[in-house]
């Protein structure tokens, strides 16, 4: 019965793993249609201005009138408005390699620093926004090696010489 219970929760783990793959898919078709849909509105006013006869401009200030207006509203990067003011600060620098000290700490354990550190309260998608940075910047700490590490899988640790 062991091997029964090992298979079926082999395959709901898989099952899980493919279900986050088509959201990933679904989230990356929606970015995509609004970056062709924003597009088009700019090719629209590019027409627009060679119809009538005034000369256009190239790079950011080629894109006037109502295609920069959606833009604005939209704030960072595409988000609503309201989003913006959600953004995690800045972890650039030296952020990371000051929470990762001579004394050995897992990832969980960096994590929870660096939100202490920070001194807010994050939602869930914040914290894994935050999670994602830290991760990237882990590899590239140790692959400069400026960093350590020990272990494997969770019970990995990362320390300072």
């Amino acid at each position: 019965m062991s091997s029964l219970n090992q298979a079926r929760e082999s395959l709901k783990a898989e099952l899980a793993h493919a279900e986050q793959g088509v959201r990933f898919y679904q989230s990356r078709i929606e970015a995509l249609h609004r970056a062709l849909a924003s597009l088009e509105q700019i090719d629209d006013v590019d027409g627009r201005i060679a119809k009538s006869g005034v000369k256009a401009r190239r790079g950011r200030a080629a894109a006037t009138g109502a295609a920069v207006k959606p833009a604005k509203a939209a704030g960072k990067r595409g988000r609503p408005a309201g989003a913006a003011g959600r953004d995690l600060p800045s972890t650039g620098g030296s952020f990371w390699i000051d929470l990762i000290g001579a004394e050995p700490k897992t990832a969980p354990e960096l994590l929870e620093a660096a939100v202490r550190q920070m001194n807010l309260s994050l939602d869930p998608a914040q914290r894994k926004k935050l999670a994602q940075r830290m991760v990237t910047a882990i590899n590239g700490l140790l692959k400069s090696g400026k960093i350590k590490d020990s272990g494997k899988g969770r019970e990995r640790r990362y320390y300072r010489d």
